[in-house]
């Protein structure tokens, strides 16, 4: 640490950029100089992120989803432009900040940066850090530090996003469904069939997954969450397989699937 202080402000602040977000906002802690070093990377790379956290909520809440279709005020232009950076800069940094919020702005906020069914593969992908902090954080802390206040279950998310997009995340086709309800919806199994592409969607986005392991109790559990027909028995070791075929990694999808097989087994010895 010490070396840090013979590098010029400036220098020292384009190496702290290169730190993850939460270790750019630790750091502020060591001293003054590299506090205020640790400010300029935020306002710099980490910008956008810092705009989301500090004044996000309060520009979707005191405005109307019409101001959004088509802004025409100038700031919410540059709001809008500024979320949309954001989630390409890091998105599962962003789930994690909008978890925070009321499901009626996080939902909003999702629409906005992925405004179409398109989007499934990088929306599932963004929900790692959250799935990770509700699942392992058991005294809710982040940061280091105590968080007082709820955080949405990320798989909520996801089924609430696609709603307000219009296409109700499913697992499958219900052979009860009338046609107009089953065009509305998105399948993430048997999905080749039909037309319907969910499945590859769905796949794509659990492979960005750095836990593979973690990936595959993330769909054991959203899975109990999705509309009917719904229950684990429609989910089998192939599903899993069909949902990592095109996986680049296989080590990943080696992992998934094993992860995938102790679940099926626990879970079939239940009564």
């Amino acid at each position: 640490m010490t070396a840090l202080y013979v590098l010029p402000r400036d220098v020292l602040a384009r190496c702290l950029e290169f730190l993850p977000f939460d270790q750019a906002l630790e750091v502020k802690q060591v001293s003054k100089v590299v506090r205020s070093a640790a400010r300029r990377a935020l306002t710099g790379r980490w910008r956008s992120i810092m705009f989301v956290e500090e004044q996000g909520l309060d520009l979707i809440e005191n405005s109307t989803p019409s101001e959004w279709s088509e802004p025409r005020r100038v700031e919410v232009r540059r709001a809008l432009a500024t979320f949309r950076a954001a989630w390409e800069l890091d998105a599962g940094l962003v789930v994690f900040e909008i978890a925070q919020w009321s499901d009626e702005c996080y939902r909003r906020f999702l629409a906005l940066v992925e405004p179409n069914i398109d989007g499934l593969s990088r929306v599932v992908a963004a929900c790692e850090r959250t799935y990770c902090f509700k699942t392992n954080s058991i005294a809710n802390t982040y940061r280091g530090i105590h968080v007082p206040y709820r955080v949405a279950w990320p798989g909520d998310m996801l089924l609430a996003w696609s709603e307000r997009v219009g296409r109700q995340l499913r697992l499958l086709v219900d052979d009860d469904m009338d046609e107009e309800l089953v065009e509305q919806g998105l399948y993430i199994k048997d999905s080749d069939e039909g037309g319907y592409w969910g499945r590859k969607l769905f796949g794509s986005g659990l492979g960005e997954w750095a836990d593979p392991e973690l990936a595959a109790y993330f769909v054991f559990h959203l899975v109990e969450r999705l509309p009917e027909p719904t229950g684990f028995e429609f989910v089998d070791f192939d599903d899993y397989w069909d949902w990592s075929a095109n996986w680049w990694d296989r080590y990943k999808s080696s992992d998934f699937l094993s992860t995938a097989q102790e679940i099926i087994a626990r879970e079939s010895q239940w009564p």
